[in-house]
């Protein structure tokens, strides 16, 4: 069975994006049918002030894949760790587009983004596009992502002007 990861994402409030977390269902007449999650989502916290555009999360590793064409392992059974094995005509990127979010000192937010559950060796790299600056941190250690989990990072302070935004014309 194929997938295909989404390279960009959409930003839900509290959230991920529609039609990025995928799922597989395996099941016979007698026992019905149960779901698996087939990848993890990371949790950033923002705080400060600050618009933000996008969030872009990339894979340190040069053969570690984010996005793109996956395969779906069907004849799992419930010790199956991984259903997912990503391609490598696939990017090691994804975005979340989060069209002018406002953050506030009084009101942080939090993005979610859907990644496929396996090893980051060597970690990943977080961009924030704020219209006016960005934001790059990077987490350098091995990290391993399980099927069907939220993990979360330390929350990332961002300090840049908001500009006025015209609603329609938000990229």
């Amino acid at each position: 069975l194929s997938v295909t990861l989404p390279a960009t994402q959409k930003y839900a409030k509290d959230s991920f994006g529609p039609g990025a977390f995928p799922m597989v269902a395996k099941g016979t007449a007698e026992d019905g049918l149960h779901f698996m999650n087939l990848c993890s989502v990371l949790k950033i916290t923002l705080t400060g002030t600050a618009a933000v555009r996008s969030v872009t999360l990339t894979a340190n590793d040069e053969d570690t894949f984010m996005s793109g064409p996956a395969t779906v392992v069907t004849d799992y059974t419930s010790s199956t760790e991984n259903f997912l094995t990503m391609s490598a005509e696939g990017s090691r990127s994804v975005v979340l587009e989060t069209k002018g979010l406002e953050i506030a000192e009084d009101a942080p937010a939090d993005v979610f983004i859907v990644i496929p559950s396996q090893t980051y060796e060597g970690g990943f790299t977080i961009e924030i596009d704020t219209y006016t600056d960005t934001l790059k941190t990077t987490v350098t250690s091995d990290v391993t992502f399980a099927r069907s989990q939220i993990r979360a990072i330390k929350e990332l302070t961002l300090d840049s002007e908001v500009p006025e935004l015209i609603p329609d014309a938000i990229p």
